[in-house]
């Protein structure tokens, strides 16, 4: 059976109501702690095709495909003020070819020394700075795969469903992930198998996305989409 080729992939927030269509990413203020302007958060974000070679997975984001991606940089804490600049900035870039979904994760740190990896076991409960993908295949807001790396590598991998209301650990799909620090802050990049997921058999492909980060020594908070 010859391989699909996906023509399309555009992730979608998994807030109801979302402003689908949305493409342009306008800035949501330069000052920390300051309220952020509802519309002024994109509510999409394309993931842009690769022909040429897929990103090495070992989390320096120096290969050539990141560079055709556009940053998603609009995080909005949530705690310990909720609706406000977070305290440091964020970027995650979304590629694609027709057997994976690349993610690179860039997480600036203005006091990179103090970033907080907690090694542990697959799975486990991470106290720790961390990244998490959230991915709604279905794009039905009810059920979703968590991924989650924190700065020392350790991963965490989830199926909720239910409306959130169930969590199966036991799922353990097989993917590629790779963390590292530098004078920055943090980094990190997967590669995500289309095989791995469950989604509607089509050409264009949509899927609902939440993307969250957490710092550690601040009980910090930041997720998009946030309204």
């Amino acid at each position: 059976m010859p391989r699909r080729r996906y023509t399309v992939v555009t992730l979608l927030t998994l807030a109801p109501g979302a402003l689908v269509g949305q493409s342009q990413q306008a800035p949501i203020g330069t000052s920390v702690g300051t309220y952020v302007e509802p519309l002024s958060v994109p509510s999409q974000v394309s993931a842009v095709r690769i022909e040429s070679s897929a990103p090495s997975i070992d989390g320096r984001l120096d290969d050539e495909a990141w560079s055709h991606a556009p940053p998603l940089a609009q995080l909005v804490q949530k705690e310990p003020v909720e609706g406000v600049v977070p305290s440091e900035s964020t970027e995650v870039r979304f590629v694609y070819d027709n057997r994976a979904l690349y993610v690179a994760f860039r997480a600036y740190d203005r006091q990179p020394e103090r970033v907080y990896g907690r090694l542990m076991r697959r799975d486990g409960r991470m106290a720790s700075d961390q990244f998490s993908l959230y991915i709604d295949s279905y794009n039905d807001h009810r059920t979703s795969y968590q991924f989650q790396l924190n700065p020392s590598g350790a991963r965490r991998d989830v199926f909720i469903y239910n409306d959130g209301g169930g969590q199966d650990d036991s799922w353990d799909p097989v993917y590629d992930w790779a963390t590292q620090q530098d004078s920055l802050g943090w980094t990190a990049e997967l590669r995500i198998p289309f095989s791995q997921l469950r989604f509607p058999s089509r050409d264009s492909i949509t899927f609902g996305v939440r993307v969250q980060r957490m710092i550690n020594r601040r009980n910090e908070e930041l997720n998009w989409p946030f309204f």
